[in-house]
């Protein structure tokens, strides 16, 4: 593994991470009238051309006062002579209920350490736009970056609660759309529908289930530098989020993302994910 390709990874997992973590609902669903669960902590590997190196935690609660999630990774490559961790947190109020509910962010954080080098970003938002922003290190004024302006902030979710974006149980997991700023880059996720595949079960020893495949889709807007790499991303169409059926329930969660890169593909797994919705708990482990 190169240190281009340990680039890779971080970037594929952070696109990941945006456009991931989907809990949605079938269309026959009886939790319509509730666009998310009350509830939900996941745990999945990160994986590098199928082979382990690291974790990513997600943890969520909803209510009528709003929402709060939090969530962290771990990477370890070379060796272990290449180690990133990253932690984050958003909170914010929902707007209307049911499948039309739409979330509105309040706060964001989010802060990563890689060898020596750390980083961290705060945002407030007030009517869907960015304000109160602190970058560290500050964004430097490289001649390659797409200039960021005002309105580039305005409209937009932080990439945590563009989880609750792309999450809401509306029947069409795999039609969606956040445009998402995190502070120092403004850039859309879309969601579009692939194909049906069959889930082999790992833990019954049953029969495979039926998922469905999502084509992952980032567009850059402003904000990020003219490279190769950002441009690899950008007219990528073999990255992909599977959902998979939630025992009992008619709640759709992913199973996989899987994004290429030059160097190989980088993949989130699930390992084990719990959700509560009102009564109603129910588990997964792989």
């Amino acid at each position: 593994m190169t240190i281009g390709s340990v680039r890779a990874v971080v970037a594929a997992a952070s696109i990941a991470g945006a456009a991931g973590l989907i809990v949605s609902a079938g269309p026959s669903s009886a939790l319509a009238r509730d666009a998310w669960p009350t509830a939900v902590t996941a745990k999945y590997r990160l994986k590098f051309q199928g082979i382990e190196v690291g974790k990513m935690d997600f943890s969520s609660k909803t209510s009528a006062a709003g929402y709060e999630i939090s969530g962290g990774s771990k990477l370890s490559v070379l060796m272990g002579a290449f180690k990133v961790q990253t932690s984050g947190s958003a909170s914010g109020a929902i707007a209307g209920g049911g499948p039309t509910a739409t979330p509105a962010p309040k706060s964001y954080a989010f802060d990563w350490r890689g060898g020596k080098k750390t980083g961290a970003i705060k945002m407030g938002f007030a009517d869907g736009v960015a304000k109160q922003i602190a970058v560290e290190p500050p964004v430097d004024d490289h001649p390659e970056r797409v200039p960021l302006t005002d309105k580039h902030k305005a409209g937009v979710v932080d990439p945590i609660t563009a989880i609750m974006t792309l999450t809401a149980a509306d029947g069409k997991p795999c039609e969606k759309k956040a445009a998402v700023f995190d502070g120092k880059h403004r850039f859309d996720i879309t969601l579009a529908f692939k194909k049906q595949v069959a889930i082999p079960s790992k833990t019954g020893g049953g029969a495979p289930v039926q998922g469905v495949v999502c084509r992952v889709t980032y567009k850059p807007i402003a904000g990020h530098k003219q490279k190769a790499e950002t441009a690899h991303f950008a007219t990528n169409r073999d990255m992909e989020v599977w959902l998979r059926p939630l025992p009992g329930t008619s709640m759709m969660v992913p199973h996989a993302i899987y994004i290429p890169t030059g160097w190989g593909t980088a993949s989130m797994v699930i390992e084990r994910l719990d959700a509560t919705t009102g009564a109603t708990k129910v588990a997964l482990t792989e």
